[in-house]
C-alpha cells in the first residue's frame, strides 16, 4: 500500500513541478500553437513558490514512503518487503523531472532567442521603458507578443538581461499609453520610473 502511496506522491511531485513552470512553458507553448498567452502565465507565476512547495513536500512523501525502514512482526518474525524496485527507479526518475521543471526558467533563455525587431531596425520612433516582475527570457517573450497586441503597436521586443521594452507606434497613429501600463499590469510587470 505505502508503495502505491509512494508513486502517487511522485506523480503529484511531478504535476506541482509542471505547474511552478507553467508561467514560461505554457506562454511560450501557447505562441508556438497561435494562441495569445495574455494572464496566463503571471497567474501561473503567482503561485510558483506554493507549486514549488507542493513539489517538495510531495517528492519527500515519495521519498519517505518509498525508502523508509519497515517494521517487522514479532508474532511471525516477517518484515513488511521493500518496495519494488521499479517503484524505486519511478521515483528517481520522478526527481529528474521534477529537477529539470522546477529549474525551467533558469535554463529557458538557452531554448528561446528573442526575436529581432525589424520594424525598430527602419529608424521609427521608439518608446523605451523599463519593465520590473520578469524572472526569465519567457516572460520577455510573452510580454513582447501581448505589448504587441496593443492597438497602434506596429512592433515590440523585450530584453530581459536589461529589463527594458521597446515599442514601436504605428507610424501615423497616435498610441495610449495608458494601455502599456494596463498591459503590464495584468501580466504580473510593472513599469519602472526612467533613472534621473
Amino acid at each position: 500500500m505505502s508503495a502505491r502511496t509512494g508513486m502517487f506522491a511522485s506523480i503529484g511531485a511531478i504535476f506541482s513541478a509542471i505547474l511552478s513552470s507553467a508561467c514560461c512553458w505554457l506562454p511560450l507553448s501557447l505562441m508556438a500553437l497561435g494562441v495569445s498567452a495574455g494572464g496566463i502565465g503571471a497567474w501561473f507565476e503567482r503561485y510558483r513558490w506554493e507549486f514549488l512547495g507542493a513539489t517538495g513536500v510531495l517528492l519527500g512523501l515519495a521519498f519517505w514512503l518509498t525508502y523508509r525502514r519497515r517494521p517487522c512482526c514479532e508474532d511471525a518474525g516477517t518484515c513488511a518487503p521493500r518496495s519494488p524496485r521499479w517503484t524505486r527507479i519511478m521515483l528517481w526518475v520522478s526527481t529528474v523531472v521534477v529537477i529539470a521543471f522546477a529549474a525551467f526558467p533558469k535554463y529557458a533563455g538557452a531554448l528561446i532567442s528573442p526575436k529581432p525587431s525589424p520594424v525598430a531596425a527602419q529608424g521609427l520612433p521608439t518608446i523605451e521603458i523599463r519593465v520590473s516582475g520578469m524572472t526569465c527570457e519567457a516572460c520577455a517573450v510573452g510580454l513582447g507578443e501581448a505589448l504587441e497586441q496593443i492597438p497602434g503597436v506596429a512592433d515590440a521586443s523585450v530584453d530581459y538581461e536589461h529589463a527594458t521594452a521597446r515599442i514601436v507606434p504605428t507610424p501615423g497613429t497616435k498610441l495610449d499609453e495608458s494601455r502599456i501600463d494596463q498591459t503590464l499590469h495584468e501580466l504580473g510587470y510593472a513599469r519602472q520610473p526612467d533613472a534621473p
